[in-house]
């Protein structure tokens, strides 16, 4: 094991110059986009839609890669009804934010442009989901497509 001859902590200086970085806005904190993703999605519908939790993470991570990855996976879910097409929604997702459960407050923080790009690409996303679902219930005769059952 190396040690550093003035017995400095490396993996304690490591992190905290990687807490300083993200403060400063230098570099992105993978766990906090994750987090206002999952916060957002769950604002939203009131309920977890896994779908939109990857394309938000995975386009703010501008990790286009990965998430073109998980397409043939996503697509093979969707036909055999693993994934649903469209999230299920609660009556009143805003009850959340009433209860301290979700905070919006999260969502300011990105830029009004990039959020409403991610927000385009989220919608684009879902319709070619919807494409994709339909065209599974047709080939495999399905009349509603994907769901929970």
């Amino acid at each position: 094991m190396n040690r550093c001859p003035r017995d400095i902590e490396i993996t304690d200086l490591m992190a905290d110059l990687r807490r300083l970085a993200v403060q400063k806005g230098y570099v992105e904190d993978k766990e906090a986009v994750f987090g206002r993703a999952f916060a957002e999605t769950v604002a939203e519908n009131g309920r977890l839609f896994e779908p939109e939790l990857l394309t938000r993470y995975y386009l703010r991570s501008w990790d286009v890669a990965s998430l073109l990855g998980m397409v043939p996976l996503g697509i093979k879910m969707l036909l055999k009804g693993k994934i649903p097409f469209v999230p299920e929604r609660i009556k009143d997702p805003q009850a959340l934010d009433k209860v301290g459960v979700v905070s919006r407050a999260e969502d300011a923080s990105m830029e009004k442009g990039k959020r409403d790009f991610v927000s385009s690409v989220v919608g684009i996303m879902v319709t070619v989901l919807g494409f994709v679902n339909a065209l599974g219930a047709a080939v495999t005769g399905k009349r509603e497509g994907a769901s929970w059952h």
